[in-house]
């Protein structure tokens, strides 16, 4: 592919909100950046399209941070990152998100991922983590010889909304949150630990891990209690489901109307399991998400959770594509 040559520069530099707009140029030559994303309901170049209007709201904000390489054979490659301040200031250490990595060549990719990571290490950040479509073999090889290790798969699945009929009529056995119900979800909050990503790593204390759990379902319920919906058996919660509409997950942007559902969490009392709750939780979510106007539902579920998986195929959705969880220390 004949890539457009980039203005001359220094062979690395901070990318700016200016420096980053001389990306999209690129962007728009190399489609894997945003091919292989797990949304069919938008066509290629729009979710490009989206992309670009994403990296230049989040550096304009400055939500995003980069680093750019340009060898002086040619060619370039760029990691855009940012500080994630909620795990930053749950675990007690710097960790960021390493949100693109891209370029012209492998070599250069290797050679800005080296030089983010030294310079990340020496600002004090411990710990940096990736999501990568596995499609994107590219881009895990380099992560993978610079130390990230893969932690976690997840299977991404898509549920199409716009014939009504594919909606099922949800349980009786499924309401809308309440306030009596918090004490109830935070404690089912905390069984989704141990197939997480933090689980996964190996050297998160699990007791903290699950607290961040218990203390991420009490702020959703107090500050977005209408996206939580809870199944009750003889006075008793047997789960719980969060979901959104409108916020873009992965590769759900909300372009071109799409107004996605996300199924961000379900849970289930594991003395409940195997009772159809689950599948119950996922339905009564679905109907809300179109009376909501959403077109398309999506939701995430981790390699080897086989009930979670029947439980969305179950009620109509469809595996699309999967991902790798990357972490990696720097200590």
């Amino acid at each position: 592919m004949n890539l457009p040559t980039m203005p001359a520069a220094r062979e690395f530099q901070r990318l700016t909100p200016d420096r980053a707009e001389a990306l999209v140029p690129f962007i728009k030559a190399h489609r894997s950046i945003y091919d292989g994303q797990f949304n069919p309901d938008v066509p290629p170049d729009v979710l490009g399209d989206y992309f670009i209007h994403d990296l230049r709201q989040k550096f304009s904000e400055g939500v995003w941070a980069g680093l750019m390489h340009e060898p002086a054979g040619g060619g370039f490659a760029a990691a855009v990152f940012h500080h994630s301040a909620w795990d930053t200031n749950f675990f007690g250490f710097r960790m960021d998100r390493l949100d693109y990595l891209f370029g012209s060549h492998e070599n250069a990719m290797d050679a800005v991922l080296c030089r983010y990571a030294g310079l990340s290490e020496k600002e004090g950040v411990r710990h940096i983590s990736a999501r990568v479509n596995m499609s994107d073999r590219r881009t895990a090889s380099v992560l993978r010889q610079n130390g990230f290790a893969e932690v976690c798969v997840k299977s991404l699945w898509r549920h199409s909304l716009a014939d009504p009929a594919a909606v099922q009529v949800p349980s009786p056995h499924i309401r809308a949150f309440s306030p009596q119900d918090g004490d109830d979800v935070r404690v089912l909050a905390a069984t989704l630990a141990g197939a997480g990503r933090f689980s996964m790593d190996g050297r998160f204390d699990p007791k903290r891990v699950r607290e961040m759990y218990e203390q991420w379902a009490v702020h959703l319920c107090e500050t977005a209690p209408a996206q939580v919906l809870v199944a009750r058996v003889r006075g008793a919660t047997a789960g719980f489901l969060v979901f959104t509409v409108g916020v873009p997950l992965y590769g759900a942007p909300d372009v071109a109307d799409l107004k996605p559902g996300v199924v961000t969490h379900v849970a289930v009392d594991p003395s409940l399991r195997g009772r159809g709750f689950g599948r119950a939780l996922i339905v009564a979510g679905l109907k809300r998400m179109c009376e909501l106007g959403a077109r398309a539902a999506y939701a995430a579920t981790a390699a080897g959770n086989a009930a979670g998986a029947a439980a969305f195929q179950s009620a109509g959705f469809r595996p699309v594509t999967s991902h790798w969880d990357f972490h990696r220390w720097l200590d």
